[in-house]
């Protein structure tokens, strides 16, 4: 295998470097990203994509204003201020959007020319850094168990509100009686993480 030549050809670069050889076989990694994901399933509308765990977003951009009548001529001062920046704010977020429209359009675009459906280059386009789709994840996952042979499937996640989410809706799939699913987080004990083994 090319892991094992290009060992061999590092140790005789650094000598003395001891070459630790398990054996066993390695399993083939195809590479897919999300318009694959959503292409494979079929999960092309937004309301079975954010199904299992709703939307989830981290962005934290609610921004309320607060308001409230005061004859207090500073507190007026300043409520005309805020709507001012209010008012910036909106027509920067106006801008934006526009900017954002076309990304989305030219992204999509750049799908279709892949050779991805309209509905697929259109959810993905559309699709936040932020957003995570827990019930493609769910779809996902079937798909991968209905089709594919035996094996394990790793689901990274980026923190444990969201392996929760995710667990607990493929804990509620039919077919998750013949599945073993394990949460694995720095939060779990070491014990609990064992199972894995």
């Amino acid at each position: 295998s090319s892991s094992s030549s290009s060992s061999s050809s590092s140790s005789r670069v650094v000598r003395d470097v001891p070459v630790l050889h398990i054996p066993g076989f390695t399993y083939d990694v195809r590479e897919m990203f999300l318009e694959d994901a959503v292409e494979t399933t079929g999960c092309v509308r937004k309301e079975d994509v954010f199904a299992a765990g709703g939307r989830n977003t981290r962005s934290g951009n609610d921004h309320h204003r607060g308001g409230g009548k005061s004859h207090d001529r500073g507190y007026k001062r300043k409520e005309r201020q805020d709507q001012d920046r209010s008012r910036q704010d909106d027509n920067d977020e106006t801008q934006r959007g526009k900017a954002g429209d076309l990304e989305r359009l030219e992204r999509a675009q750049a799908l279709t020319e892949r050779g991805f459906s309209d509905a697929t280059a259109a959810l993905v386009s559309d699709f936040s850094a932020d957003e995570i789709p827990f019930g493609l994840v769910t779809a996902l996952v079937n798909h991968i168990d209905h089709n594919m042979g035996p094996g394990a499937i790793l689901i990274f996640l980026p923190g444990w509100d969201d392996i929760t989410k995710v667990h607990d809706a493929l804990d509620k799939e039919p077919r998750s009686r013949s599945w073993s699913l394990i949460p694995l987080h720095g939060m779990i004990p070491t014990r609990d993480q064992r199972a894995i083994f």
